[in-house]
């Protein structure tokens, strides 16, 4: 909707956004993450996904600056000021807290939660009861074999 009604979204003044599939607006060269940063937002932004959004770099930036403007300021300042710091964590010799930097970035303004931590897988044939909302049918897997055809 963003992509398509850009002139109407950008005219009006917001009190919240929040972006469901978040992980789309990553890329800093796509129009929809340019029409998400046009948007003026008076209140809280949110990004909401079910997908890894911090790949490489540029992309956890673009996450934080999209929900958080100007809090690592430019790209260029970020990884003049951090990139280096959070690339020495990744490597095989790096101390605990080089490890941990990006965790410590990342934690205050990202809510992670597994389904696991939000469910628990029960067996509803053996339940011998409706599911509770907070509960997940164990997953099935059906094979079907076909013989090909001429």
């Amino acid at each position: 909707m963003v992509t398509t009604e850009r002139l109407n979204l950008g005219e009006v003044r917001y009190d919240v956004l929040v972006v469901d599939e978040g992980h789309k607006a990553k890329n800093v060269n796509t129009e929809l993450r340019r029409n998400l940063v046009s948007m003026r937002v008076r209140g809280h932004r949110l990004a909401l996904s079910g997908t890894p959004l911090q790949n490489n770099l540029q992309e956890l930036w673009s996450v934080f600056d999209l929900v958080q403007p100007k809090i690592f300021g430019s790209y260029h300042n970020f990884t003049q000021q951090y990139a280096a710091n959070i690339e020495k964590g990744l490597l095989k010799d790096a101390s605990y807290s080089e490890k941990n930097l990006a965790d410590k970035l990342n934690e205050p303004h990202f809510l992670r939660r597994t389904k696991n931590t939000v469910f628990s897988v029960v067996c509803a044939e053996t339940a011998n009861r409706p599911l509770k909302m907070t509960e997940l049918p164990l997953k099935t897997d059906l094979v079907i074999w076909l013989p090909l055809t001429k």
